[in-house]
């Protein structure tokens, strides 16, 4: 079995590729592979410049008795194999490999004393690489730049510290606890389903979980479900989940064991980072966590009476009744509510005294929050509330209050699914700014909705004007949706220029704004000169079966907006002279779809890192040489 793949670079940049693959290295012996490697590439001909017989490394292990017979060669042929009988420094092997560019070959770390890889960096393809039982090995360097699970069939565990799981953790069926090494990082979504875990004590060491979704309610980040042993998560050192898109994160918890509960300090790590719930199947453990390091006061609520002072964490459902107005200064320090709030028959006029209140959790499926009764109160403003957590919908109770806390107007829509829930809350609400979508309800009727008057929807028609459009390029803004087309323009009434691309040859010069989708293709070279001056492209870009020997022609882009989800924000592929994309140096671009660039041909990006800066600066997934980094 063969296949084409760059395997490691020296700190210095030098290349080292590796041209064959065996799938059978682990298994098979030393001298079969070597064997396989010299026929292969006719190690012992001198059919390179620099590959002549003494270019071949035949020793089975990297020692200080070996090293010398390593080959001063920029090509050598051989399996490079660390493991416990070597002895020498990283410092010394890199002086040893300083002159090697290529390596037909491969290389095993295994059982060995390295400390470290700084020697090596990653810059993989399709190859198989084993480091195992390394016990002071941090193999996390590995992982410093790039999806390496994307582009690399690696084999890492039993080293000091794992590089980062990638991909994502996938295990449905499973009846065995999969046996994994200390993973401190996933980069991926989880899911977990039909399995008989008690808990995730395997991911015991994950300290964060970084995921790319574009926030939809379909794309779960965490999805555990159908686990019905399950009574815990057992994460206790998880503390960061990050969207690289600042999009939505949404997490469904859903038939589990009866017993399945989740701490406070793992809802306060949920409630931080945003997590939205799909379906939330637990009740709160009797043990809070480890709440000491957050130095935080934890009160549980009995009554206003006898809730103690400088609580900043309530556990508890908190009611306030006629009589506990007096007492209604305690709640001033308070930012987390692990309970519901009720208002009810008080003589307040403002619940402004609780501005601090963050964060609030409900397991209940009742209301989040009920006011009812209370003649006096008019300021209900929560002016802190960052984040809400519910087990079922979420709303608000509101009952013969004073009238300016009556709702009259919605915003985000009105979303009713699956539901039985009495609605007689909304019966004020006048105008609904969003869509309706009321299905698979038990109502008879729609009198909750009697007040309504006006219901406002982004229809198909709406448009965004280029002014508008480059505002939002230039702040850099990410839509979650974004529907809506380029409305109607006259270019001559548009500064600075502004043209409506055709094709290149009817193109003026000098254009800065060019609106359309700008194809460069075969015989387009001679006239590529006119993008020169374009800086933001309302459309997208493809560069395909061209001359072209660098993208200096488009050096002053910096902006592309794509309101054609079907198609690629940017595509380069097939263009035999390109060697690199250096001058593209675009820093910003709005997708009205998945924001997707495929690049195809050669060695365009010089290492994964700069794939990855590039993915970073245009703020797209990138599909390289078929490979989705």
């Amino acid at each position: 079995m063969t296949c084409l793949c760059r395997l490691f670079a020296f700190r210095a940049m030098l290349l080292i590729f590796i041209f064959l693959c065996f799938s059978s290295f682990c298994d098979s012996s030393f001298l079969t592979d070597l064997r396989k490697t010299i026929k292969y590439y006719d190690c012992g001909k001198e059919i390179h410049s620099t590959n002549h017989p003494r270019c071949i490394f035949e020793h089975s292990e990297i020692t200080s008795e070996t090293v010398s017979f390593f080959p001063k060669c920029e090509e050598v042929c051989g399996i490079l194999v660390f493991n416990s009988n070597n002895d020498i420094s990283e410092d010394q092997l890199e002086k040893v490999f300083k002159n090697m560019k290529i390596l037909n070959g491969g290389i095993r770390i295994e059982n060995s004393r390295l400390k470290s890889l700084s020697f090596f960096t990653s810059d993989t393809d399709e190859c198989e690489i084993v480091i195992e039982n390394n016990p002071k090995l941090d193999v996390s360097t590995l992982c410093d730049y790039g999806y390496l699970h994307s582009v690399t069939g690696i084999k890492v565990s039993g080293n000091l510290r794992d590089c980062v799981l990638f991909g994502g953790l996938k295990l449905i069926n499973n009846t065995i606890l999969p046996k994994l090494s200390p993973i401190m990082e996933i980069r991926g979504d989880i899911l977990i389903q039909n399995t008989n875990f008690e808990n995730l004590s395997f991911l015991e060491s994950l300290e964060r979980l970084v995921i790319s979704d574009a926030g939809k309610k379909e794309k779960m980040t965490i999805n555990i479900r159908n686990n019905h042993q399950m009574t815990r998560l057992g994460l206790p050192v998880l503390k960061q989940i990050k969207n690289i898109w600042n999009s939505d994160i949404f997490a469904n918890l859903e038939n589990l064991s009866p017993d399945f509960c989740m701490t406070i300090e793992e809802m306060i790590l949920f409630l931080e980072f945003k997590i939205n719930f799909v379906n939330l199947h637990a009740k709160f453990c009797e043990d809070p966590g480890n709440l000491h390091n957050l130095k935080m006061k934890l009160c549980h609520f009995e009554n206003m009476k006898h809730l103690e002072q400088n609580c900043r964490y309530i556990f508890g459902d908190v009611m306030i009744e006629s009589g506990d107005e007096e007492y209604i200064y305690k709640l001033g320090t308070v930012t987390h509510l692990f309970g519901t709030l009720t208002v009810r028959n008080t003589n307040l006029q403002s619940l402004i005294i609780m501005y601090g209140l963050s964060y609030i959790v409900s397991l209940k499926e009742t209301p989040i929050i009920r006011l009812e009764f209370n003649k006096n109160l008019s300021n209900t403003f929560f002016p802190s509330m960052k984040h809400i957590i519910t087990m079922g919908e979420l709303y608000v109770m509101l009952t013969d209050n004073n009238p300016k806390v009556q709702c009259d107007k919605l915003s985000g829509g009105l979303i009713l699914t699956d539901t039985s829930s009495d609605m007689s809350h909304l019966s004020g609400i006048e105008t609904i700014n969003g869509a309706i979508e009321i299905s698979n309800t038990s109502f008879k009727n729609l009198d909750f909705l009697g007040s309504l008057k006006t219901v406002n929807y982004m229809d198909t028609d709406f448009c965004l004007t280029i002014p508008e459009m480059v505002v939002f390029l230039e702040s850099f803004v990410v839509f979650r949706y974004l529907d809506a087309r380029l409305c109607d323009f006259n270019p001559s009434e548009l500064t600075p220029k502004t043209c409506r691309l055709t094709n290149l040859i009817t193109l003026d010069s000098d254009c800065v704004y060019l609106i359309g989708d700008l194809r460069i293709d075969s015989g387009d070279e001679e006239h590529v000169e006119k993008l020169k001056t374009v800086s933001v492209i309302i459309g997208s870009l493809r560069i395909k079966n061209t001359a072209v020997a660098d993208l200096s022609f488009l050096g002053n882009l910096r902006k592309v907006a794509n309101l054609n989800e079907l198609t690629p924000i940017i595509q380069i592929t097939n263009n035999t002279n390109l060697l690199s994309i250096d001058s593209l140096k675009i820093d910003g671009t709005i997708s009205k779809g998945f924001p997707t660039t495929i690049i195809e041909g050669g060695n365009i990006f010089k290492s994964t890192k700069y794939c990855m800066i590039f993915q970073r600066n245009t703020q797209t997934n990138i599909t390289y040489n078929g490979v989705r980094i």
